[in-house]
């Protein structure tokens, strides 16, 4: 479950820098539950919280979910492979 929160974590992080918000980056927290996911800052230092699913449609989080098992599954079969030939990957 941390990997995930973790992951949450970046992929919000990615959408504070393009939102049309004002988002304080160094103010992004990861809330428990029952809690929304993310509280955070905006630039005149009022508080804001998000719900992570609905921040995005399920589609684009489904291939977000995709995407970071894909890149898991990836470099775990790197990490397999003789050091000389690591560097050919990476």
């Amino acid at each position: 479950m941390e990997k995930q929160s973790q992951n949450k974590l970046m992929v919000f992080k990615k959408f504070a820098q393009i939102c049309p918000y004002s988002i304080n980056l160094g103010s992004i927290k990861k809330r428990n539950p029952p809690e929304p996911d993310i509280l955070c800052k905006l630039s005149d230092e009022a508080a804001i919280a998000f719900e992570i699913v609905e921040c995005i449609d399920r589609s684009l989080a489904r291939s977000i979910v995709d995407f970071f098992i894909l890149t898991k599954a990836f470099y775990d079969e790197v990490e397999k492979l003789p050091d000389e030939k690591k560097h050919r990957v990476k």
